[in-house]
This record gives structure tokens, C-alpha cells and sequence, in this order.
């Protein structure tokens, strides 16, 4: 999971490492829950089943700008749907989250939460997003 504040460069990272693996041959996707409940609004039953399996059936399912949708019953009937399908399916998820400015003492801090699958967390890494040159660095590197 990604936290950061608005223009931190979540998004940025994710789409980066979905071109990444795409062009090795990975199949990924990149898209938001907004965009899947949009879909889903738009199929019958059975269609909606069959999307809901194409969609976790990836080798990396990326859920950007978590929370951006209204908060709802159905919502987060949908997510739970698609956590469950992918952890059947063994399909890693990366999820954004946007922060506001209010909740980080800086406004392009990043923090990186490196867990495992089935293990649960192995770490948290704070980044800092330098966007005049569209970098990460290290908080160590951004104070110098």
C-alpha cells in the first residue's frame, strides 16, 4: 500500500512498475475502484461474475487512489469481492491512498508498505517525491 499526499507520485510509481511488468510479459492492471464500480454498473449478473474473475486473474492488480468513490455498503462489498478473489487467486494487489497535507508534516512524502502475501508486513520505507525531476529519494537524501 501507498500513502501520500495528493501529487506525491503514488500513481506515478504504480504506473511505472505496471509498464515495468507489462513489458516483461506480466499481465497487470492498473485501475481505480471508482473505475470498477462504474463497469460493474454497466453489466448484467453474469457479466459482471466473469469481469470480476478476468480482473483478479493477473499476475499484479493495482487499485489506485483507494477511497476517491463513496464510501457505501456496495463499495466495500466490491473490494472485499476483489481481495478475496485475488488472494484465491494468488494475485499480489497494490493499493494507493491519499493523504492529505494536513495528515504529513510534508507535502511530498511517500510511504511505501513492503508486505508479504500470505506473511503479513515486512516494512515501511518514507519516501520522499522530488517532482521537478519526477524522483523518489530517501528522507536522508531530500534533507541534504
Amino acid at each position: 500500500m501507498l500513502f501520500g499526499c495528493p501529487g506525491s507520485g503514488k500513481s506515478y510509481m504504480d504506473a511505472e512498475i505496471v509498464n515495468e511488468l507489462t513489458d516483461r510479459g506480466y499481465k497487470c492492471r492498473f485501475t481505480s475502484l471508482l473505475a470498477i464500480l462504474n463497469d460493474l454498473s454497466a453489466l448484467v449478473f453474469d457479466n459482471r461474475r466473469n469481469y470480476m474473475n478476468q480482473l483478479c486473474e493477473r499476475d499484479l492488480l493495482v487499485l489506485d487512489d483507494l477511497g476517491a468513490e463513496l464510501d457505501s455498503g456496495y463499495s466495500n462489498q466490491v473490494l472485499m469481492q476483489i481481495v478475496t478473489l485475488c488472494h484465491r487467486n494468488l494475485t499480489p494487489i497494490i493499493v494507493t491512498k491519499p493523504y492529505h497535507r494536513e495528515h504529513w508534516k510534508r507535502s511530498h512524502l511517500t510511504e511505501l508498505i513492503i508486505a508479504k502475501h500470505r506473511n503479513g508486513p515486512t516494512g515501511k520505507i518514507k519516501l520522499f517525491f522530488k517532482d521537478d525531476c519526477t524522483k523518489f529519494l530517501s528522507l536522508n537524501e531530500a534533507d541534504a
